[in-house]
């Protein structure tokens, strides 16, 4: 303060942009609006600093000097005894002065003194502190020692040391002006009285004052001269001006760019109580604190400043509930929440170097109408930076982290031939990627986040422990995915999009169905190692997920193994390699690939495909649940799952089918079971090859295509002693005479078969050709009736065997040395008996020459052939054929 007068409060200039409170504001100008998760709570806390290094950030600039104002003298009081030209009072504890009175003239009077031109220099207990207090006029009373200003009152805290009190210094040639080179501040007040017991000023009149740029008001002070410290009663408001150099965002690289035009705005805040001390070196602001920048806002019930031994901004605190919004960006919009708010500043440059909320913090925040919405929620977050700029160099959410994104609620990119389109999400879901996503959201316990030093963008991220990712599609068609793992590690694009997700071990992922899907579908799942889940940004979609080590998957009484699984988000696909394996309760399957459609719960096996369909279980006493995956070699079911079944389960060994193939198609819904490329089926001795075989599980039914062949046995012939021609047995060979044959091979071969478990038939069509007993017989169809030759309990113990044969067609029995043929033919496999009608049937015979009747029976046994003349024959021929 000039020696000639007070300082006036006047308006000042902007600080520069370059000035480190500039730097702030300007930080949170560019960068708070473009965050995504977390960096959304960035957004605020940097608006909250910014407020703080606003207001305080000031004490590192120069202070404009105003011209004194010259004020008139107020008349005297009528009982003054005497006038004084001068008046000089110090006052002095334990040697060190602590405040000096100066007056340009005392007049005394009855029970005080009138003091003008009143200038009072406060040094502190310990000389640490020097502020000045000026006055035109004060009233001293004698009796109380207390002085009285009614006019008005400047202080100055920490003014400029004069030349006198410099010189008292220890080393006056390199000391400061300014108190340990703090910033003055200026204040400007009436009605002051102060009460020397006490060493306290007070006012209840309306404060001015005024910091480096920054400038305000109260109503009332109280000013401990001796204590130093200073509190504004009431109605507390400051206005700091910011120049800024204005942006425009280039949405193509999600930067922006000096637009050259330059502004300014003002930083406003309002309190109900501020008190400043200086042997705390702080600041507090009692509630409600309120900072506005424009239409940006930030509440809190309580704010306490820290600063250096130079009074330089070191640290904040807003606590009491701190709220924050921002919506500057056309479109954009920001809010936070949080118990406490901490930052922490370097002194020197004025930088800010890490802020930390806690206490529910919850962040939301919006970048654009067409974007999604960004959410975070945690107990605490901690970010630090580095540089000018203020950028972010790591962070951390801890306690019940939840992190959520979700995409624009009218409309989802959906990626096209390449390209990325913009399609309106429909109630049907008809044109969205399986893999968009309307929201993710991932749930830890703690999730650590570094950040590139270049731009401060967000690059990596990785939880502390166990996490869950839910990711929701956009589709209706689709369910959610749930991924957990023991530790997650996400990588983020250049605009801090996730676009990958690592998972380590243990991981899962749970395939919930579609809300519309029917009632009784249940989540698949699915287990392994690790997995790697790869997203597009742009789009906001899931583009596919990679699980290796171990693979294990689920869906109701479906199992599956594999070293590898690949999920491809858009088909809905699950694609198995690395020695895969499928199985159910009926069936297990093995093959170079599987490819399992989670949307129509079919599978789909290509290259070497082995399987085996197992028959009905048989239990004792109860019925337990479908068994789990069965191991190779063998059909135990997985350790440790049946010890806690009730009954148990045994699987009839001899009824089981085997197929080999090179592709298999299984539909569980219907229970259909498809396979092509060199297929050959066996049950027991019973062989089936075709280049394609169906199976119906439900309707125990197996269909096979062009060319099949199927190989099985038939009771052998019985060779016996002569036949017997007595009426008792109408002259057929006598089966108790024969002896026990050996089975014989049969062989058949048509364009199509059809076999129905139910009766045992099968139904062979087109070019016929059965090759038995070592006869060929030729037709246009043949059903063939099989049997199981032995049972005990129901369970069968021996191979099934063929027991007759009905074929029609232009039928031909071949052996060697006679040819049969006729419209339709027996054969009864355990007699070694062929009857043939219809044509009529004629045999011929190489020795015997040409027979034919209404009806032919010949026995391959016994090489008997009975003729049947019809109804005008009263009696049978029988002949010996040719050996």
């Amino acid at each position: 303060m000039a020696e000639t007068g007070p300082d006036q409060l006047r308006p000042l200039e902007a600080p520069s942009a370059d000035a480190p409170a500039g730097r702030a504001h300007a930080y949170v100008r560019r960068k708070g609006r473009r965050r995504l998760i977390g960096w959304v709570l960035l957004g605020m806390l940097v608006l909250g600093a910014a407020a703080v290094v606003a207001f305080y950030r000031a004490y590192r600039l120069p202070a404009r000097r105003a011209e004194p104002v010259v004020q008139s003298s107020e008349p005297l009081p009528e009982n003054a005894q005497r006038a004084a030209a001068g008046y000089s009072f110090t006052r002095s504890e334990g040697g060190h002065p602590v405040f000096t009175v100066r007056a340009e003239r005392s007049v005394d009077f009855q029970g005080g003194t009138i003091l003008e031109g009143v200038e009072v220099e406060i040094f502190g207990r310990a000389g640490e502190q020097h502020d000045l207090l000026k006055t035109r006029r004060c009233e001293y009373n004698a009796q109380s020692g207390n002085f009285t200003c009614a006019g008005q009152v400047e202080i100055e805290l920490d003014a400029p040391l004069g030349p006198t009190r410099l010189q008292t210094l220890p080393d006056a040639s390199s000391a400061s002006p300014t108190v340990h080179g703090r910033q003055p501040v200026y204040l400007e007040t009436s009605e002051l009285t102060y009460n020397q017991q006490q060493s306290l000023a007070t006012t209840s009149a309306r404060v001015r004052w005024r910091y480096g740029p920054a400038s305000g008001s109260a109503v009332g002070l109280a000013y401990a001269v001796r204590d130093g410290w200073l509190e504004l009663e009431h109605d507390v408001t400051a206005s700091w001006p910011v120049r800024e150099t204005m942006k425009e965002p280039d949405e193509a690289r999600g930067a922006t760019v000096s637009g050259g035009a330059s502004g300014h705005t003002v930083l406003e805040l309002a309190a109900a109580r501020l008190r400043y001390s200086k042997a705390l070196q702080q600041l507090d602001l009692a509630g409600p604190v309120q900072m506005t920048e424009g239409i940006r806002q930030l509440v809190s019930g309580h704010a306490t400043l820290y600063l250096d031994a130079r009074n330089r901004l070191s640290g904040a605190r807003l606590d009491q509930g701190v709220r924050g919004a921002d919506s500057s960006a056309p479109g954009s919009s920001l809010t936070t929440q949080a118990e406490v708010v901490q930052a922490e500043f370097d002194p020197l440059t004025g930088d800010l170097k890490s802020l930390k909320a806690s206490g529910a913090v919850q962040a939301q925040s919006r970048r654009s109408p067409s974007s999604g919405l960004t959410r975070l929620e945690a107990d605490q977050v901690q970010i630090s930076f580095a540089g000018a700029h203020f950028h972010p160099v790591e962070g951390e959410a801890s306690g019940n982290v939840r992190l959520s994104a979700e995409s624009a609620p009218s409309s989802h990119l959906v990626k096209v031939s390449g390209a990325v389109a913009e399609e309106g999400l429909s109630g049907s879901g008809g044109g969205l990627s399986q893999g968009s996503l309307a929201r993710q959201t991932l749930n830890a316990g703690a999730v650590r986040f570094f950040f590139r030093r270049a731009d401060g963008t967000l690059e990596h991220a990785q939880t502390a422990g166990p996490g869950k990712l839910v990711l929701v599609p956009s589709s209706p068609k689709a369910g959610n995915r749930v991924v957990t793992a023991g530790r997650f590690l996400m990588a983020f694009d250049s605009r801090s999009r996730l676009e990958n997700v690592h998972g380590l071990r243990p991981t899962k992922i749970v395939f919930e169905p579609a809300l519309g899907a029917p009632a009784g579908i249940l989540a698949a799942e699915s287990r392994a190692d690790s997995l790697e889940a790869k997203l597009d940004p742009a789009a906001g979609a899931l583009l596919s997920i990679q699980q290796s080590g171990q693979f294990q998957f689920r869906n109701g009484d479906q199992q599956a193994t594999a070293n590898q699984a690949d999920y491809s988000a858009d088909t809905q696909v699950l694609t198995l390699t690395g020695n895969p394996r499928l199985a159910d309760p009926d069936t297990r399957m093995r093959a170079d690939r599987f490819m399992v459609h989670l949307a129509t719960n079919t599978a789909e096996g290509l290259g070497h495909v082995s399987s085996a369909h197992f028959g009905p279980f048989q239990e004792t006493p109860k019925a337990p649940s479908p068994p789990l995956l069965r191991g190779e070699g063998d059909r135990k079911v997985s350790e440790g799952t049946l010890a806690s079944r009730a009954g148990t389960t045994t699987i009839d060994s001899s009824d089981t089918t085997n197929v080999l193939a090179d592709r298999v198609t299984a539909d569980r819904a219907s229970q259909y079971v498809h396979y092509e490329g060199h297929v050959r089926a066996w049950h027991g001795t019973d062989v089936v090859e075709s280049p394609s075989l169906d199976i119906y599980r439900a309707d125990r039914r197996i269909v096979s295509g062009y060319g099949v062949v199927t190989s099985g046995l038939a009771p052998g012939r019985a060779k016996g002693g002569p036949a017997t021609t007595d009426a008792g047995h109408n002259g057929e060979v006598d089966p108790a005479s024969n002896l026990a044959a050996a089975p014989e091979p049969v062989t058949i071969r048509a364009d199509r078969l059809e076999y129905f478990d139910l009766g045992r038939k099968a139904m062979y069509r087109g070019h016929v050709r059965m090759d038995a007993s070592g006869a060929t017989l030729q037709a246009e169809r043949l059903d063939a009736y099989f049997t199981s030759a032995g049972a005990a309990q129901g369970i069968a113990t021996e191979a099934t065997k063929l027991e007759r044969a009905v074929a029609d067609g232009n039928v031909t029995v071949v052996e060697p040395g006679r040819r049969a043929a006729g419209d339709h033919a027996e054969y009864f496999t355990a007699e070694g008996k062929l009857v043939m009608t219809g044509g009529p049937p004629t045999l011929y015979d190489a020795k015997a020459g040409f027979t034919t009747g209404q009806t032919l029976t010949f026995f391959t046994a016994s090489d008997t052939l009975i003729i049947d003349g019809g109804k005008g024959s009263r009696a049978l021929s029988k002949h010996t054929l040719s050996q």
